[in-house]
This record gives structure tokens, sequence and C-alpha cells, in this order.
């Protein structure tokens, strides 16, 4: 039996199922619902055999392939003697590609972070149930269903793709609405979906009382220095480094303790998203030093490629060689931004797999606020495969 960490090589044919074990019913907007009557396939037997060599499918029938794991599934067309229509889904019962209408001499067909696979009759329908979810209501499809585009896309935008998936483990304060966190994850959910990346809840959001994680009162601040014979303004380079430090350290603490408390230890195929009004006290040092912020993120895979500022904020936290991605956003200065908030998370989930600042405005990783709905370059999609290390084919 292949583990999660090899490849589900499923062979379809066309045979009607003699039993309707499951009914899958979908349905695009203002369009007539489509039924499907399925066979389930469980057994490893019962899953290579498929629908090998029997007669074609009506219109209405179809076979589901579940997986006890969830890996790379690949399906090909030998022995077929009808096209089909071919579905993988995740584990939250999201259709994560489509192929549409195989011939029986089609190559084989594979997509990342697969549960299951419906194979039906085609449908003029099909190429419209990507992104959908299929069967009972989920954590991710109740809070990732992706809304509408609010940003008109970018001109000459990058179009690359790539393939996966990554769970959220997401965390809320009580002051953030169930609407917007909707929105944040279902933007983000959109963006990287419509490139082939798969975003999925690892549960329901859990509620917390998040305080902000970069703080400093410039009194308290004062009284510290003084106490250790260092200057509030002024002094020598060394002294200057030594205040600089400490204001630092003294700022950073509330998020170098929330950063322990949440990325370690170690979780594969985790990023862990903190969504709280204010990521910065306002009125405190934080500002000072960090502005207001809307996003802010660690990650092992980012730690190499930021600039020697950054490097030191991570040297200060003191994060291990490997822990889980975290990013923090903050609701209330996107609010002021209006439908920048869509692309936010997208953002910052790039700093979690690896991707650092780009100078483009028409990319997403643009230090800026976006005006367009920007893309992803074919390099950038290049260093994403290295995020595979959180994929469900991690090794």
């Amino acid at each position: 039996m292949l583990t999660a960490l090899g490849a589900l090589w499923l062979l379809s044919c066309g045979s009607p199922p003699p039993t309707c074990d499951r009914t899958i019913t979908w349905s695009a907007p203002g369009e007539d619902p489509v039924t499907t009557c399925a066979r389930v396939a469980t057994r490893d037997d019962e899953r290579r055999r498929g629908l090998r060599g029997a007669p074609q499918l009506a219109p209405t029938e179809g076979l589901w392939l579940q997986y006890p794991v969830v890996s790379r599934a690949c399906i090909g067309m030998e022995g077929m003697a009808q096209p089909l229509d071919v579905h993988f889904v995740g584990a939250d019962g999201r259709v994560l590609r489509s192929a549409c209408a195989l011939s029986p001499d089609a190559e084989a067909v594979c997509q990342g972070g697969t549960q299951a696979v419906l194979e039906r009759a085609p449908h003029p329908s099909c190429g419209a149930w990507r992104g959908s979810f299929l069967g009972e209501p989920t954590s991710s499809s109740g809070w990732l269903a992706a809304p509408s585009p609010v940003l008109p896309a970018c001109d000459e935008r990058g179009d690359a793709t790539v393939d996966g998936l990554v769970m959220l483990d997401v965390v809320r304060h009580p002051d953030v609405p169930d609407a917007t966190l909707r929105r944040i994850l279902g933007g983000a959910s959109r963006w990287w979906g419509e490139r082939g990346l798969w975003l999925s809840l690892a549960g329901e959001p859990r509620t917390e009382p998040v305080a902000p994680v970069l703080t400093g009162l410039r009194r308290e601040m004062k009284e510290m220095l003084l106490a250790e014979g260092l200057p509030w303004e002024g002094g020598t380079p060394e002294e200057q480094e030594a205040v600089r430090q400490k204001v630092v350290d003294y700022v950073t603490a509330p998020l170098k303790a929330e950063l322990a408390a949440r990325a370690v230890p170690y979780r594969k195929h985790t990023v862990v998203v903190v969504v709280l009004p204010e990521i910065g006290a306002p009125g405190t040092l934080a500002e000072a030093l960090f502005e207001r912020l809307r996003g802010l993120t660690f990650s092992p895979w980012l730690r190499d490629r930021v600039g020697p500022d950054e490097r030191l904020l991570y040297d200060a936290l003191e994060l291990p060689e490997r822990f889980v991605p975290v990013v923090f956003v903050g609701t209330e200065p996107l609010n002021e931004l209006g439908p920048e908030i869509d692309v936010t998370l997208a953002h910052e989930l790039g700093h979690a797999l690896g991707l650092p600042h780009e100078a483009s405005s028409l990319d997403l990783m643009a230090d800026a606020v976006h005006r367009c709905e920007p893309g992803l370059s074919a390099v950038q999609a290049k260093q994403l495969m290295g995020y595979q290390r959180l994929g469900p084919d991690a090794r």
C-alpha cells in the first residue's frame, strides 16, 4: 500500500456503479444541480481496479475513490472506453482540480493534497467545480469560501502557478468579527487557489484574547535605561548600540513570548495565522520602530532571505532553526484601507512559504498597498517548490 509519501496511482475505466453508495450534488450559481450517484471504493484492490473494462457510465453515474491518507493522486485512462470528468478532492471536501472529458488515450493527471477522487460521466459544468466544496459544510468551507475579487487585475502581472496544499491553524481576537475573518481567509484562499496552492483549516478558528505583540512605553523604557546607566539620548556609538538592543528586546518581548507559544513545537503542513485588531499597541514605541503594521510574518524559509535588520530581529527572538511559520494580521489598519484586505493575507502567506519582498508593484510580494490584484512570477513559483517541505508530500 502506498503511504502519504508516495503517489496514489489510480487506474480509471468506464463502468456504471452497480450500487449508489453516495449521492453527490453540485450546482453553479443560477444553474440546475448536477447529481452523481457514485459507488464508493475504499479498499486498495477496489481503487486499483476502478471501473476498468466495464460498460460506459450513465450521465448521472460515477465512482468515488476514497483514500486513507492525503497524498499525490494520479489518474490514468488505461482501458477506458469513454471520456471521463475527474475531480480531485481534498480532505476538507474542496475540489482541488478538475480534469474534464479526459479521453481514453489521455496521459495520467496528478494532483497533490488529494483525499478522494470523483470519476463521473462528462458534464458541461466540469470546469466550474474547481475550488468549490462537496458534501456537508466543513470548517474550511465555512471560512475559506472565496469572495468575488474586489481589486481589478493588474496589467502584465505574472501568471505562474504552483501545486500543493497548506494547512492554516487560525487564532482570532474576540473583537474580530466573523465577516472580517471570512473576508481575510477567503481572499487569501481564492488568490492562492487560482494559482494551484490550496488552503485548508486545521480546525475551527479559535477565539483567544490575543494582546498586541509589539508594545513598549517610553517612560518605562527611559527608566530602565537610566537604571542601567545608559543614556536616553546621545552617548557613544557603543552606548547607542546597547540602547538599540535594549529597546528592541523591550518592544518585542510580547512577540517573543507569542512565537514561543505558537511556533514550537514544529508541525508539518501548517502555518499559524493570528488575526487581531492591532499588531503593535497604539501610542507605544512599537509604532516608532515598526510603523502601523497590516501584516507581520516569521518563517524559517524566510529567515535566510531577509535583510540584515530583519535578520537581527530573528536573532533577538531566539527562534529555533525549525519552527512553524506564524503570520500576524492587523484588522484595524486593513479596514481603513478597504479592499486591499483581500490580498494582505495572501502576501503574508507568501512570506510564510519563503518569498521575500519584490520591487514591482504588480507583484504579490511588493511592500506596498495593492491597488490592483497582483500576480505570481515564474521565478517565485520555482522558489515556492521549496515550500513542499510544508506540503502533503513532505518527507
